[in-house]
């Protein structure tokens, strides 16, 4: 798994890429080290998560992952 990676949480795993608002179907990998991941729109971001519940289902685009990277400042 790698920074820009496109990931949703395996089928097997209990983890949900949710907020109090709604549910998202995947999200962008922003760190490895610690684990982190945004929502494409960057308006969530999840840390307290396990790397072995998702997999990688494709990556984004520059202009996407620029946006989602603004959550690690």
């Amino acid at each position: 798994m790698e920074v820009g990676d496109l990931v949703k949480p395996i089928k097997e795993s209990k983890e949900e890429l949710a907020c109090g608002t709604g549910r998202y179907d995947c999200a962008v990998v922003i760190s490895v080290e610690p684990f982190m991941i945004t929502s494409l729109d960057s308006s969530m971001l999840w840390t307290a998560i396990n790397v072995n519940d998702f997999e990688v289902i494709g990556d984004v685009g520059k202009r996407t992952l620029d946006k989602c990277m603004r959550r690690l400042k």
